[in-house]
């Protein structure tokens, strides 16, 4: 991993983008990074699609960096809100067919993933694992913490 790699995870309340940043700060924190994450949250009554940056580091992250190393939109409308963030150096996790990028694309449904494995509302948590994994940490930490959840 590099000094500082900021994730941004996105989409609709409900989603679990709240299970995704506390499995991901927790894991980071044990394999020895720092975090820092932040949110953002659209208007309940229109709806939109919620964010949330964690920025992890090997150094005291006191701030957030909003450029976009790997984004994780977990519907079509995240990705659309977000895909200004997006550069040619980021990662992008989602379906092809739901996105269109200049960026390294990981092809994965994570919908589908979930309904493979017996629970359709695990697709967060597989999103962790994804990122957690792209970055080359212990996936026994990640695995633990969902013990303890």
């Amino acid at each position: 991993m590099k000094d500082s790699v900021s994730i941004l995870i996105g989409g609709k309340a409900g989603q679990g983008i709240a299970s995704i940043e506390t499995l991901l700060a927790k894991g980071f924190k044990r394999a020895g990074f720092y975090t820092f994450s932040t949110k953002e949250y659209m208007s309940r009554v229109r709806g939109g699609s919620n964010t949330t940056l964690i920025r992890v580091s090997n150094t005291a992250a006191n701030a957030p960096d909003f450029k976009v190393d790997i984004f994780v939109p977990l519907d079509t409308a995240a990705y659309a809100h977000a895909r200004d963030r997006i550069r040619h150096d980021s990662i992008l996790i989602a379906k092809k067919s739901d996105v269109e990028c200049d960026c390294t694309l990981y092809d994965c449904d994570l919908d589908a993933l979930a309904k493979e494995i017996g629970n359709p509302i695990v697709s967060n948590t597989i999103a962790a694992a994804l990122v957690f994994g792209l970055l080359g940490c212990d996936g026994e930490i990640l695995r633990e913490i969902v013990t303890e959840s």
